[in-house]
């Protein structure tokens, strides 16, 4: 009787969890397995474009999107209807904290915009200043939303408090995710299909 080969039971479809041992995969396998794991995300981000169309319901449907990532974190599946279920469940709250960083946000670009229109020397200094402020906001944006979501408590200044609390204690990973998010948006935009 034929032995059994040890990689037969490392089935390449959606079903299987990623296997982690990729050593003795080949490199289609390998391929394969990527793309089913990235799968769930593509629809969910097409989900997410669908629904903030509406200019209006572009938070609610961050808020919907961030759910659906966090659902695949932690039961590796995801699908449209889970980003819809997001948009459900936390669109009140989803608005209050995009309207909030929104208005921070005027706020800065309205001080960058002041200071650098200045012809006195001091505005410079306030004005790099200012930039500090601004990448230090954008960064810790980065980990607000997610981790308000993650919180018992729903208090934006707490989910606030507690990426700055991140990217103080990790800032170059912080800079690293701010960078990665920067890459992203960049490829994005010169790439328009994506």
């Amino acid at each position: 009787m034929a032995e059994r080969d040890p990689n037969q039971d490392k089935r390449i479809f959606p079903q299987t969890e990623f296997v982690k041992d990729n050593k003795n995969l080949s490199p289609k396998d390998r391929f394969l397995n990527a793309y089913f794991q990235v799968l769930p995300l593509f629809t969910t981000n097409v989900a997410w474009f669908i629904m903030s169309l509406p200019i209006i319901t572009i938070f609610p449907a961050l808020g919907g999107l961030y759910y659906a990532v966090m659902k695949y974190n932690q039961e590796k599946s995801a699908d449209w209807g889970t980003v819809w279920e997001g948009f459900k469940k936390h669109w009140k709250l989803s608005l209050k904290w995009g309207f909030f960083v929104l208005f921070v946000n005027i706020v800065l670009a309205a001080n960058l915009w002041f200071y650098i229109t200045r012809n006195q020397m001091w505005a410079i200094f306030v004005f790099l200043v200012m930039i500090v402020l601004s990448i230090l906001w954008i960064t810790i944006n980065q980990f607000s939303f997610p981790l308000l979501l993650l919180q018992e408590d729903k208090k934006i200044l707490l989910a606030l408090r507690n990426g700055y609390v991140i990217v103080m204690r990790r800032p170059l990973a912080a800079l690293k995710v701010l960078l990665l998010n920067l890459l992203t948006l960049v490829v994005a935009i010169l790439l328009p299909p994506l």
